[in-house]
């Protein structure tokens, strides 16, 4: 892999072939393949993002039964895109069981972060304010979400957050903004 980094970890985004296509059903053969194709990275693969298809709505007892499917390591994090997903008790129920977590999609229509904690290890995709995929953050909307990670955030300080509003370079300029503001919370 060339040169490391000691803190330097990837994340990797789960099959759409397994979330779109399988919907997360008859999925052992793919999950075999993608895991196997990850494989060589090691222990510095530490999480998967299960994205899911706007059109399917929350169903427990599938999700239960997909994460029973997955090894241990690592962890998996689900952006829901049908709103019954984060409504269900249910779900925040499996997923608690398995290790895995919400993966909170901070969208256009929903860029400020919410009232309550993150909660462990938190996983963010930034999509866009303004439109998807584009536009800044700006520092002090980004300050706003450093103090959310910070409070309820575990003592490692872990969390995972992706920009993906990459038009004009503005995903590197809001990353660097966040993390600008994460050291700053952090400093006494």
């Amino acid at each position: 892999m060339g040169r490391e980094h000691a803190g330097f970890a990837f994340a990797a985004k789960g099959s759409r072939w397994i979330t779109h296509r399988l919907r997360l059903q008859g999925v052992g053969d793919a999950v075999a393949r993608f895991w196997a194709a990850l494989e060589p990275l090691g222990d510095k693969w530490q999480r998967v993002l299960w994205q899911l298809p706007p059109s399917l709505p929350a169903d427990p007892a599938r999700l239960d039964a997909f994460l029973a499917q997955l090894p241990a390591w690592p962890p998996s994090a689900f952006e829901f895109r049908h709103p019954s997903w984060e409504e269900s008790p249910a779900v925040a129920e499996v997923l608690a069981r398995h290790d895995a977590v919400f993966c909170r999609a901070v969208t256009p229509a929903h860029p400020d972060p919410p009232p309550e904690p993150p909660g462990p290890a938190p996983y963010l995709r930034f999509h866009g304010v303004g439109g998807w995929y584009r536009g800044r953050y700006g520092l002090p909307r980004l300050q706003a979400w450093a103090r959310w990670l910070r409070r309820g955030n575990p003592a490692d300080g872990s969390a995972w957050v992706f920009f993906n509003n990459d038009a004009d370079a503005a995903a590197v300029a809001d990353a660097s903004d966040l993390l600008a503001a994460l050291n700053a919370a952090a400093a006494p």
